[in-house]
């Protein structure tokens, strides 16, 4: 397996996925987004999703999210020392189709127990860091205005520019020049 790993510090480190991945990507984007879907768009689909990431993966940027853990049953050896990392999250984003330098995250997803604790502050600072790199001028996403995500994308500077109607469903976006 070839990977694409940054270490955002000692704890936390960010890989490209592989298809070893896939089961846990999308069991955690089932736990954490089924009852917004549910109750925003009235059902879940495991096949749609699991098309989503698919997609994504082959078009766009897909990343896990791992941090440092004393499970002594994931042990990888990193300059000499034994050093475990347990998957704790995944993030993706992708170009817009219609818009050149326009990029679209489409999820930003941890386990709850690593939820507000400023890792998704990392990942976000990653993936605009990431977008400027390759001369992106604007994220765009979509987010339920009843998810907690609302809140901490419009703190990071998103501004909401629409909204989907009858999906309880903002559009955001951020500008770069």
């Amino acid at each position: 397996m070839n990977f694409s790993t940054e270490n955002i510090n000692d704890n936390i480190k960010f890989r490209t996925t592989c298809l070893e991945d896939e089961s846990f990507i999308l069991n955690l984007i089932k736990k954490n987004m089924k009852n917004y879907f549910e109750t925003n768009f009235k059902g879940w689909s495991d096949e749609t999703s699991k098309k989503q990431f698919n997609s994504i993966r082959t078009n766009g940027f897909t990343y896990i999210v791992e941090i440092k853990s004393q499970d002594k049953n994931c042990i990888e050896y990193i300059n000499g020392n034994e050093i475990c990392f347990k998957k704790i999250g995944y993030f993706s984003f992708y170009e817009e189709p219609k818009f050149k330098n326009s990029y679209i995250i489409n999820d930003i997803q941890l386990m709850k127990e690593f939820q507000n604790k400023n890792i998704g502050s990392q990942i976000l600072s990653f993936i605009e860091k990431k977008i400027k790199d390759i001369s992106g001028h604007r994220i765009k996403l979509l987010v339920f205005k009843n998810n907690p995500a609302f809140s901490f994308y419009v703190k990071n500077n998103y501004k909401k520019i629409d909204e989907i109607k009858h999906t309880n469903t903002a559009i955001l976006i951020k500008e770069f020049y």
